[in-house]
């Protein structure tokens, strides 16, 4: 999520909005907000898909008109909310008003303001006035713009002139496209810096016995819409990769060959007792950046219980990497209860993200947690799937239809009890000292 506030064609001090916010004073923001709804907050999350997270922009905006109102110094306000790409496109095509470009359905889905199922603001959120009518347009069809010959970036970038431009899409949606994951029996895990589980749902399909934009989401995921036919569903982690990149630091394992070695530790550890899991005794809660799914808690903290004089790297390695696999196994649980509605095919899950696609120890880690799920890399799509998927929704091929799997790597492990009882151990750990954040 993105917005970025506009005056007389300039951005406006501290008019940057994104997903990353942590602010304290957001989160309060959010608490007040949801206490505000009561009983309505289901019904606002139903039709945006979104919960009332700071990482939202609902929230962070009401703290920027309420700073505003509230400062001693004169703030220019916004005279325009927009996104980075649409803001962009204006300069680049010379266009005379910013205004002029709209913002894209996926775009707008991201800022928890968006009602996906009717494709236009939820004018029922709580907003104040001067902030409703800067809202940018939205797209109504798939448009798309030039770099005309005789613009400022015409000149400047010859070969770009008449290029076509499209406007922005939530890196989701293309990570999903991009590594094929685009039927209801197909979910893509990702894991780079964050984590994300989604699968696409295509709506008005066929057998239907009622308009498929009346489904309920599940409490804990979100839904976006990616265009007039197509919605995303899932749940984001917001630390993934970087947990792993924290414990490394923490234990000083910079060297690459001595990180190696103790990774190669962990998957030999998994491998021999991948029948046993709740013999891991050390749970990791990995909430260094705060929760998003499954539990959406503004100021959540993370946390290892468990340590003892006998704890070894490795063993601290597999549990912040556990942990992390734990809270994907959460969405996926949510994830799949509702894809068996939409699809009777079985479900497949489709990886990507560096982390995924080169660690064979994170794949066998997804697999144990994975509810007995297939787990594929696929060879085709296994570089840049985000960029991939970009590059499919904006060449002349339209919505891909891959049906194709060329596997590369493939993980199945059995169903397993014992790993949903160490899912239950950290789903109780979190609700235990959830009350502290």
């Amino acid at each position: 999520m993105n917005l970025i506030g506009i005056a007389d064609d300039e951005i406006v001090e501290n008019g940057t909005l994104s997903y990353a916010c942590n602010l304290p004073e957001v989160g309060k923001e959010c608490g007040r907000l949801i206490a505000m709804l009561g009983n309505e907050y289901e019904q606002y999350r139903q039709r945006t898909g979104c919960c009332i997270h700071s990482s939202y922009a609902l929230p962070q905006l009401i703290h920027f008109y309420s700073k505003c109102e509230n400062s001693e110094k004169l703030i220019q306000l916004p005279q325009l909310w927009t996104t980075i790409s649409s803001f962009l496109i204006s300069k680049w095509t010379g266009a005379s008003d910013v205004a002029d470009i709209p913002i894209s359905f996926s775009e707008a889905s991201w800022t928890g303001m968006f009602n996906f199922r009717k494709c236009c603001w939820d004018y029922n959120v709580i907003l104040p006035d001067k902030c409703r009518d800067c809202l940018p347009q939205i797209q109504k069809g798939n448009e798309s713009f030039f770099i005309s010959d005789n613009s400022k970036y015409g000149e400047r970038w010859p070969e770009l002139r008449n290029a076509e431009l499209h406007l922005g899409v939530g890196d989701g949606a293309c990570a999903n496209i991009g590594s094929k994951a685009t039927n209801t029996n197909r979910i893509a895990v990702t894991i780079g810096t964050s984590a994300a589980c989604r699968a696409i749902l295509k709506l008005g399909r066929e057998g239907a016995d009622e308009d498929s934009l009346s489904f309920e989401i599940p409490p804990g995921l979100w839904c976006y819409r990616i265009d007039l036919n197509h919605v995303l569903l899932g749940g984001a982690i917001t630390d993934g990769g970087s947990v792993i990149e924290w414990a490394r630091e923490l234990m000083n394992l910079t060297d690459d060959d001595a990180f190696e070695k103790c990774l190669n530790e962990v998957y030999a550890m998994i491998c021999a007792d991948s029948n046993d899991l709740d013999r891991q005794k050390l749970i990791m809660i990995p909430f260094l950046s705060g929760e998003r799914s499954t539990g959406w808690r503004d100021g959540a903290t993370g946390m290892v219980y468990g340590l003892s004089r006998k704890t070894t790297q490795a063993d601290f390695l597999r549990c912040a990497m556990e942990g992390v696999m734990l809270r994907i196994s959460a969405v996926l649980r949510l994830l799949i209860s509702e894809m068996e509605k939409w699809s009777h095919d079985e479900i497949v899950i489709l990886v990507s993200g560096k982390a995924l696609e080169c660690n064979a120890t994170w794949r066998k880690m997804l697999a144990n947690f994975s509810r007995g799920l297939c787990v594929v890399v696929d060879a085709e799509g296994v570089q840049e799937s985000t960029s991939r998927g970009a590059a499919l929704l904006a060449s002349s091929v339209g919505w891909p239809n891959e049906e194709a799997i060329f596997v590369k790597h493939k993980e199945i492990t059995p169903l397993n009890e014992s790993s949903f009882s160490l899912l239950d151990k950290q789903e109780s750990l979190i609700t235990s000292i959830s009350k502290h954040w």
